[in-house]
């Protein structure tokens, strides 16, 4: 519950530089310029703002989830990655994206990215394509996904 402030409103006359703190603070270092009127009702984030900040926050673990993985497949030597073309490189990256879409977590931590070859890179890409076509993302190149995805484990499944 929030405190009762004992203003209805403050305006600003001089530019400061405001530190919000404590838990309930979502935001951080804030400079407040001369006029600007902070109202004491309004200090709590919408729920579309915070619905919006999700979004963002998942978009970004996901990019850089793909971008790591990426990095891996491009130092691995048999991905032959000076042999892929733009267009190859492009659809391994929206192919990446997909899986980590329908995945779970800890499901995209045990894939070998950096065993990966590029036979298994372009399967990958003709896989997930063929999977967006369908209205049922459950069929067996899922399955097939996964396989090549736990290549490495084959000798060494997960306990």
């Amino acid at each position: 519950m929030m405190s009762q402030s004992p203003f209805t409103a403050l305006y600003v006359t001089e530019a400061l530089n405001v530190t919000f703190s404590g838990r309930e603070s979502p935001f951080g270092q804030v400079v407040l310029s001369a006029g600007t009127c902070i109202d004491p009702k309004k200090t709590v984030m919408s729920s579309a703002t915070e619905d919006n900040l999700g979004r963002r926050r998942f978009l970004l673990h996901r990019d850089k989830a793909v971008e790591h993985a990426i990095e891996r497949i491009r130092r691995s030597p048999g991905a032959e990655w000076e042999t892929l073309t733009p267009e190859e490189r492009a659809g391994l990256k929206t192919t990446l994206t997909e899986i980590w879409d329908n995945c779970g977590r800890d499901h995209w931590e045990q894939y070998c990215f950096s065993t990966l070859t590029k036979l298994d890179i372009l399967a990958l890409i003709a896989l997930v394509n063929e999977m967006r076509g369908r209205h049922d993302p459950a069929c067996g190149a899922k399955s097939e996904v996964e396989a090549i995805l736990l290549s490495c484990n084959r000798d060494h499944p997960p306990q």
